[in-house]
């Protein structure tokens, strides 16, 4: 059995599209994905070389780590092809910054936000960008919150926009309105 898709990667979609391939008509070909709370085998087909190869077909699975094993059997006899693949289909959601519009501010700015696979934070603050991979998440809070501390020096008692970007893993983003507020 040959595994076009799906591939050992992170997905931002939860209809992930599947594409298998025998070398010849087999009994069956059917999955089992062992981080499901009660794995159970799922037929796909029967009586077939291939599906999802002449016509699209997708599996639609739930958000998080998937350790998928393909099986094409015939004759009594089985071929098993095994795929780990990681589905983040939520966009991160910014909630909250601070400082407010029209406040004043000497260097620190808050991002409060939901995304638990968060893979970097931009604060962009008159020309200049700062970018954290680390900002520290509790898996007890569903909202989780970042401080940035910046050298505010180059814009003493000038008005600046700032805004912030968040991006996770799978590549979905979301981004703040810009705020002026006094330095």
């Amino acid at each position: 059995i040959y595994v076009v898709s799906p591939q050992n990667t992170i997905y931002n979609n939860k209809k992930i599209p599947v594409n298998l391939t025998a070398n010849m008509e087999v009994d069956e070909i059917a999955y089992t994905d062992y981080l499901e709370k009660k794995p159970k085998e799922k037929e796909l087909c029967d009586g077939c070389n291939e599906y999802g190869n002449s016509k699209k077909k997708t599996l639609n699975l739930k958000d998080g780590q998937h350790n998928i094993t393909f099986s094409a059997s015939n004759n009594g006899n089985s071929t098993f092809k095994r795929k780990n693949f990681f589905i983040d289909s939520r966009e991160p959601k910014i909630k909250k910054t601070l400082p407010k519009k029209n406040g004043y501010r000497n260097g620190s700015f808050i991002i409060e936000y939901e995304e638990p696979n968060q893979k970097q934070i931009n604060l962009h603050y008159g020309d200049q960008i700062n970018a954290k991979t680390d900002c520290p998440f509790n898996s007890l809070e569903k909202r989780q919150i970042c401080n940035f501390n910046v050298n505010l020096a180059p814009f003493d008692r000038q008005n600046i926009n700032y805004w912030f970007k968040i991006e996770d893993i799978a590549g979905n983003k979301d981004e703040s309105k810009p705020i002026e507020v006094h330095i």
